[in-house]
C-alpha cells in the first residue's frame, strides 16, 4: 500500500514513519511508540500509556506475522493527537491530525 492510498487522514503530515520486522527485538506496539515519541519530540516514557489509547497485545498479535495471511491488513487509530497508521508490509507512520497540511 502507498502513502497515497492511506484512507485515513491522509491530508495530515507524516511526521514519524518507522518500520517493525519479524527479525528484530522490537514488537510492533515498541516501534509504534518510538515512532510517536519521535513525532512528539519526547522520551517514549513522558508519552501517555499506549494501553489508554489502544491494547498493545492485540496490536502484537494482529501484525506479528504469526496469524493467517496478513497481507493487506491495516490499522489506524488515535494515540493522544497523533494519528497512527500500522501496515502488514512493517510500515508505521504518525500523522498530526491537529494540523492538515494545506494544499
Amino acid at each position: 500500500m502507498r502513502k497515497e492510498d492511506e484512507p485515513v487522514d491522509q491530508d495530515c503530515e507524516i511526521l514519524a514513519e518507522k518500520v517493525y520486522t519479524q527479525h528484530n527485538s522490537h514488537s510492533p506496539a515498541e516501534v509504534i511508540v518510538e515512532a510517536v515519541a519521535e513525532a512528539a519530540d519526547a522520551d517514549p516514557l513522558e508519552l501517555a500509556p499506549m494501553h489508554d489509547f489502544i491494547d498493545p497485545d492485540a496490536v502484537n498479535n494482529l501484525f506479528s506475522g504469526t496469524g493467517t495471511n496478513t497481507d493487506g491488513q491495516y490499522l489506524s487509530f488515535r494515540f493522544d493527537e497523533w494519528m497512527v497508521s500500522v501496515h502488514a508490509d512493517g510500515i508505521v507512520r504518525v500523522r498530526d491530525v491537529l494540523y492538515p497540511i494545506e494544499i
